[in-house]
């Protein structure tokens, strides 16, 4: 689906606009079960589900800078609220933002799962009429849903391209339907804890500090 009328995390690129990011990392989380045997093997069963923790920290913010981030940090609630956060190398493909402007530029309805493939692999049909390109590394979401996946590989076979994902598709009863929405990546995270502790130096700057977030797509 489009992106929703969420607030967005502050950053330089948001109005109004908020501090930079000292460091920004991000996590896939694999759910399941892992058990370890007798004999030192061990058995796993993985659950369906995956989902990204980004961790961002920030240098010591003076007041104006603090004056955007603190009060949108308060008003998501904690983990109550949803709303996105952009991470600055993953905004768009490394070959360049696409042209979405029609729905044969984003492969609406030319996107299948490849069979036998653990649901992490999709085909694009007539590869040739996308408004862009994409490669490995690059992330992007389907038009109807707001998970973000990463792309591990790109194979182009005449003009059907096959993109391997990092992980199975969430909601695969939608892909059929889907078209390709690689630009302006945005993650659609919660809080992970129910608040932001803050604290100020002497010298009136707001001590350096993480947050953590967790991708919420519902």
């Amino acid at each position: 689906m489009a992106y929703e009328a969420l607030k967005q995390l502050p950053d330089p690129t948001t109005v109004p606009a908020g501090p930079g990011f000292l460091s920004a990392g991000l996590t896939d989380n694999t759910t399941g079960l892992v058990h370890s045997l007798n004999n030192g093997a061990s058995v796993a069963v993985q659950y369906a589900g995956n989902f990204w923790t980004i961790t961002i920290g920030y240098y010591a913010l003076n007041p104006t800078e603090a004056s955007t981030l603190i009060p949108f940090l308060n008003s998501v609630a904690g983990g109550f609220t949803n709303f996105y956060v952009q991470l600055p190398m993953f905004v768009n493909p490394k070959t360049g933002a696409w042209d979405q402007s029609t729905s044969t530029k984003r492969a609406e309805g030319r996107i299948s799962i490849v069979s036998n493939s653990g649901d992490k692999q999709i085909q694009i049909t007539s590869w040739n009429t996308a408004g862009g390109n994409i490669s490995a590394g690059d992330m992007i979401k389907f038009t109807n849903s707001n998970k973000i996946y990463q792309v591990v590989s790109a194979n182009l076979v005449s003009t059907t391209m096959t993109l391997e994902l990092h992980c199975p598709i969430i909601e695969r009863d939608k892909v059929s339907t889907a078209g390709l929405e690689p630009n302006g990546i945005k993650f659609r995270v919660r809080h992970e804890g129910s608040s932001i502790a803050t604290s100020y130096q002497n010298n009136g700057l707001l001590e350096p500090f993480s947050i953590t977030l967790r991708e919420n797509i519902l």
